[in-house]
């Protein structure tokens, strides 16, 4: 067996390079350890087009260059994309509980952050600022129009005071929702107290204008 004794480090041999082109797992001694001789060599050949590519153009331990396995796996996928469909809805709904979680998690942590950036970009950029107000002014006016006249205000500032004393006791920011939503696509609710409810933010903002068909009375 040969050995890297005598050379300097970061050498590279003729014959382990030839050896790796070939494709040999042999493991060697070298100036760092035992390892195969295809990863310390140069280059190798891919098994698929049989061209020599430098070894970053292969992934760690792989036989076949990145382009050749993209093509493969893109095959692969195509002609067994029933049997992976089936497979990630099987496991989504067996994980569908954990995953939630995660997600309700992850929201909870990065919205500040993601609320601070929006604001900056907006603060920045005269375009997005004015799209927000426009946005804002609009979802005023909607409201109002969407209040009738015998609704009980004093209920419904009520229910905006409760969203603030809740995320004040839990250290969960809490916000005024509707049950029905004032722009739904199949129901439109009105802005009365008997169509509101406080609930966590980050829940509203998944809810977006979405109901539950089992809600309508």
């Amino acid at each position: 067996m040969r050995t890297f004794e005598n050379e300097p480090l970061g050498t590279i041999s003729s014959e382990v390079t030839e050896q790796s082109v070939n494709r040999s797992t042999t493991r060697v001694r070298s100036p760092i350890g035992a390892v195969k001789l295809h990863e310390c060599a140069a280059t190798l050949k891919c098994c698929t087009c049989k061209k020599i590519q430098p070894l970053e153009n292969f992934s760690k331990g792989a036989f076949n260059c990145k382009p050749c396995m993209k093509v493969y796996l893109k095959g692969y996928r195509e002609r067994n994309r029933a049997k992976l469909n089936a497979g990630k809805i099987e496991w989504y709904y067996a994980n569908r509980e954990r995953l939630l979680l995660e997600k309700k998690e992850y929201t909870r942590l990065v919205s500040r952050t993601v609320i601070k950036r929006r604001r900056e970009q907006r603060q920045s950029d005269p375009t997005k600022l004015a799209l927000h107000n426009y946005k804002m002014a609009s979802r005023r006016t909607v409201e109002k129009r969407a209040t009738p006249a015998w609704a009980d205000r004093s209920k419904i500032v009520e229910m905006y005071l409760l969203a603030q004393l809740r995320t004040k006791e839990t250290g969960v920011k809490h916000s005024v929702d509707h049950k029905y939503p004032l722009q739904g696509k199949f129901v439109c609710g009105l802005h009365v107290a008997e169509n509101l409810q406080v609930i966590p933010f980050i829940e509203n903002c998944s809810k977006y204008n979405t109901f539950k068909i089992e809600d309508i009375v």
